[in-house]
């Protein structure tokens, strides 16, 4: 494929992960993304073939499975509608697997990522200094279509490892500083709206990154970050603190939990239909038997806090078990890749992985499909996941 055609599917990605987030009248990342995937086809056929039918494959059962669960909805359209950012991500993953095969281009979808991840967080602190008000309260103003409520920064946690191995791979040292200069805004708007589970995502995401690329230092790179956030959660009262002190007994998520796993017990391979949760969940969490402070919140809650336990309850074992596979093919293939010092993907494998983490922790903790930037996040990071170059395994007698 000749270079300047190399470089179309690379742009079109970059270029939507830059602007997806922002709030325009017009859906421009989505219509430069299509121009894109359209003018890459044209120009260069011979790229579309995937040598990788396994995720192909799983991607086909995942969204036969989703189309099945908005014709069982009790609200097809609104269902339909709420299903639509699977439109882009299908285009990100096609043309991550099938027209990014550079180094250049993929870290160029990296550094797309970074500046929305890097302005996003800035935003949040911005307001945060300007408004000082609660974390909901800050979200409601900010009024960005990826941010609903304060957990969201989650995406965030997600970009934080590529973002630090774009740092580590960047060839000069102006963006070394950009790329630490990102991570450091992202892990301080995840203080400003006191997401534990942000942390934690970021914190693990991090740290594998770390322990790849500089080894045994990556502890005491750790605990001095660990050492910063704390006095800065020190200096605003300790409620990050206070957060994860609560009594594990008392989780508001824990009925959640238990409606969701009730409902897959109810309908374990099909699953009740997409988007039904709300309308199911409450009689179910009447019939738990839970500590009496786990049902303190009284909201009305459209997901249970946990993209598999949703997937369970919506989609069944077959939805479940397609999406989780695919996941554990993302990342056994960056394992592989970022274990072989040789590697030349070495550092975007690290990174990776190291998303792929962020991305399970959040996941158990918070996510949901009807978060718009969780299903481009899914498919970017299995999409780049199958651009990796695996170094081939060493002769069974090599060692010897």
């Amino acid at each position: 494929m000749p270079a300047d055609r190399g470089l179309i599917a690379p742009v079109a990605l970059a270029f939507f992960l830059a602007v997806f987030w922002l709030p325009l009248p017009l859906d421009l990342g989505l219509i430069g993304l299509t121009l894109g995937a359209a003018a890459a086809v044209l120009l260069a056929p011979e790229a579309g073939r995937s040598p990788w039918p396994w995720p192909d494959l799983l991607v086909v059962v995942f969204s036969a499975t989703l189309a099945l669960s908005i014709a069982r909805s009790g609200h097809p359209q609104l269902s339909l509608l709420l299903s639509s950012p699977f439109i882009p991500a299908v285009l990100i993953y096609l043309l991550l697997s099938r027209f990014v095969p550079a180094a250049r281009g993929r870290w160029q979808v990296v550094v797309g990522l970074g500046l929305a991840a890097g302005w996003l967080a800035s935003i949040v602190l911005l307001g945060a200094v300007l408004y000082r008000v609660d974390p909901v309260s800050l979200i409601n103003q900010l009024a960005i279509p990826v941010l609903v409520v304060p957990n969201d920064v989650l995406l965030l946690s997600t970009c934080v490892p590529l973002i630090l191995a774009a740092a580590f791979a960047a060839k000069t040292t102006g963006g070394t500083f950009v790329g630490l200069l990102s991570v450091a805004l992202c892990l301080l708007a995840m203080v400003a709206v006191n997401s534990r589970a942000a942390l934690l995502a970021a914190a693990i995401g991090v740290g594998i990154v770390l322990a790849l690329v500089v080894g045994r230092r990556a502890w005491r790179i750790l605990m001095w970050g660990a050492a910063g956030l704390f006095a800065l959660d020190g200096v605003r009262g300790f409620p990050l603190l206070a957060k994860f002190a609560q009594t594990p007994a008392c989780e508001p998520r824990l009925p959640l939990w238990g409606a969701a796993l009730r409902l897959w017990s109810e309908r374990p391979l099909l699953g009740y239909g997409a988007h039904n949760y709300r309308d199911l969940y409450r009689d179910r969490v009447e019939s738990l038997a839970l500590p009496v402070c786990s049902l303190t919140d009284g909201r009305i809650t459209p997901w249970p806090h946990n993209l598999f336990l949703e997937l369970l309850s919506s989609q069944g074992l077959v939805g479940a078990l397609a999406l989780m596979a695919l996941l554990a093919w993302g990342v056994n293939r960056s394992f592989r890749t970022a274990r072989h010092a040789g590697a030349t993907d070495r550092l975007l494998a690290a990174g990776l992985l190291g998303a792929f983490a962020a991305f399970v922790v959040a996941a158990l903790l918070e996510l949901t499909l009807l978060r718009y930037w969780v299903v481009i996040m899914t498919a970017t990071l299995v999409g780049l996941a199958a651009t990796l170059t695996v170094p081939p395994a060493p002769p069974a007698g090599a060692a010897q």
